[in-house]
């Protein structure tokens, strides 16, 4: 398996997914920055029709692929299965007010498989 302890060894959303991301930084003077961030990730889910066939499928980095399905060997696409798209748009403000003391304002919106989600978050880092 492409694991270490249980853990996914490279691509954090794991296989059978792909990533799109164009970010945008801006720095506005030397305490204060501003920054744009769109991502696309799209994913395949095993179809209900193969559910329970025994087969691994390939979306879980801890499966082996000796016990996948043969009839998907040398015979697919990128992506495989009935793909999913969630759709993240960020935006960011960040002013360091000291050498040891920075502010975050941030807001995202996440679209994906019928839902909205919307998040605002304020940070204080303290780097000490």
């Amino acid at each position: 398996t492409y694991t270490h302890n249980g853990r996914s060894l490279g691509f954090k959303h794991g296989p059978n997914s792909q990533m799109l991301l164009i970010e945008n930084r801006w720095w506005i003077n030397p305490r204060s920055r501003i920054s744009i961030a769109f991502d696309q990730l799209k994913w395949g889910v095993k179809p209900e029709d193969e559910m329970g066939d025994g087969f691994d499928f390939g979306n879980n980095p801890n499966e082996s692929y000796a016990i996948a399905n043969p009839e998907y060997h040398n015979s697919t696409s990128w992506l495989i299965g009935d793909i999913q798209t969630s759709r993240t748009i960020n935006f960011s403000f960040e002013y360091q007010l000291s050498n040891i003391l920075g502010m975050e304002l941030g807001y995202s919106q996440k679209k994906g498989m019928g839902e909205v989600l919307n998040n605002m978050s304020i940070q204080v880092n303290v780097d000490y």
